[in-house]
Protein backbone atom coordinates (compact mmCIF):
# COMPACT_ATOMS: atom_id res chain seq x y z
CA UNK A 1 0.00 0.00 0.00
CA UNK A 2 1.05 3.68 -0.26
CA UNK A 3 1.42 4.04 3.86
CA UNK A 4 3.80 1.10 3.31
CA UNK A 5 5.82 2.92 0.58
CA UNK A 6 5.83 6.07 3.35
CA UNK A 7 6.50 3.75 6.42
CA UNK A 8 9.21 2.18 4.31
CA UNK A 9 10.69 5.66 2.88
CA UNK A 10 10.97 6.66 6.72
CA UNK A 11 12.77 3.78 8.25
CA UNK A 12 15.22 4.12 5.17
CA UNK A 13 16.00 7.56 5.83
CA UNK A 14 16.44 6.34 9.58
CA UNK A 15 19.42 4.26 8.77
CA UNK A 16 22.64 5.53 10.37
CA UNK A 17 24.68 4.48 7.22
CA UNK A 18 27.05 2.52 9.93
CA UNK A 19 24.84 -0.66 9.95
CA UNK A 20 22.19 0.21 12.62
CA UNK A 21 19.16 2.73 12.76
CA UNK A 22 18.70 5.36 14.53
CA UNK A 23 17.03 5.54 18.07
CA UNK A 24 15.53 8.94 16.97
CA UNK A 25 12.68 8.06 15.12
CA UNK A 26 11.63 5.56 17.52
CA UNK A 27 11.36 7.90 20.21
CA UNK A 28 9.78 10.00 18.65
CA UNK A 29 6.90 7.01 17.37
CA UNK A 30 5.89 6.22 20.61
CA UNK A 31 5.48 9.83 21.93
CA UNK A 32 3.44 10.96 18.30
CA UNK A 33 1.34 7.81 19.10
CA UNK A 34 0.67 8.33 22.76
CA UNK A 35 -0.04 12.76 21.62
CA UNK A 36 -2.42 11.75 19.26
CA UNK A 37 -4.46 8.40 21.27
CA UNK A 38 -4.49 11.19 24.20
CA UNK A 39 -5.80 13.83 22.00
CA UNK A 40 -8.66 11.73 21.16
CA UNK A 41 -9.58 11.00 24.79
CA UNK A 42 -8.70 7.21 24.27
CA UNK A 43 -6.95 4.99 27.19
CA UNK A 44 -4.76 2.41 25.77
CA UNK A 45 -7.50 -0.14 26.02
CA UNK A 46 -9.62 1.67 23.68
CA UNK A 47 -6.48 2.13 21.27
CA UNK A 48 -6.39 -1.96 21.74
CA UNK A 49 -10.09 -2.56 20.66
CA UNK A 50 -9.48 -0.43 17.63
CA UNK A 51 -6.05 -1.57 16.18
CA UNK A 52 -6.21 -5.19 17.35
CA UNK A 53 -3.29 -4.95 19.34
CA UNK A 54 -3.23 -5.92 23.19
CA UNK A 55 -2.62 -2.81 25.49
CA UNK A 56 0.73 -3.97 27.27
CA UNK A 57 2.26 -4.31 23.75
CA UNK A 58 0.81 -0.46 23.10
CA UNK A 59 2.11 0.81 26.49
CA UNK A 60 6.10 -0.85 25.42
CA UNK A 61 5.49 0.92 22.06
CA UNK A 62 4.45 4.45 23.78
CA UNK A 63 7.22 4.01 25.88
CA UNK A 64 9.88 2.98 23.36
CA UNK A 65 10.69 -0.25 25.50
CA UNK A 66 9.44 -2.38 22.12
CA UNK A 67 9.93 -1.58 18.16
CA UNK A 68 6.89 -2.20 16.45
CA UNK A 69 6.90 -4.25 13.32
CA UNK A 70 4.94 -2.41 10.16
CA UNK A 71 1.99 -4.00 10.24
CA UNK A 72 1.34 -3.18 13.53
CA UNK A 73 2.66 0.69 12.76
CA UNK A 74 -0.10 0.28 10.23
CA UNK A 75 -2.63 -0.93 12.27
CA UNK A 76 -2.08 1.72 14.95
CA UNK A 77 -2.44 4.15 12.47
CA UNK A 78 -5.25 3.34 11.04
CA UNK A 79 -7.04 2.97 14.32
CA UNK A 80 -5.51 6.75 14.85
CA UNK A 81 -6.92 7.77 11.55
CA UNK A 82 -3.42 8.82 10.39
CA UNK A 83 -1.07 7.84 8.02
CA UNK A 84 2.34 5.74 9.06
CA UNK A 85 4.36 8.39 7.72
CA UNK A 86 2.33 11.06 10.24
CA UNK A 87 3.22 9.18 13.41
CA UNK A 88 7.41 9.18 12.40
CA UNK A 89 7.10 12.68 12.13
CA UNK A 90 5.41 13.21 8.45
CA UNK A 91 8.18 12.89 6.31
CA UNK A 92 7.14 12.21 3.12
CA UNK A 93 8.98 9.79 0.39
Amino acid sequence: TAGTIVLFNVLHRAWSGNGEISHAPAVQLGKEIRRRRQALGWTLEDLSQKSGLSPRYLSSVEQDKRDPSLSSIEAISKALGAGPGDLLGGVEG
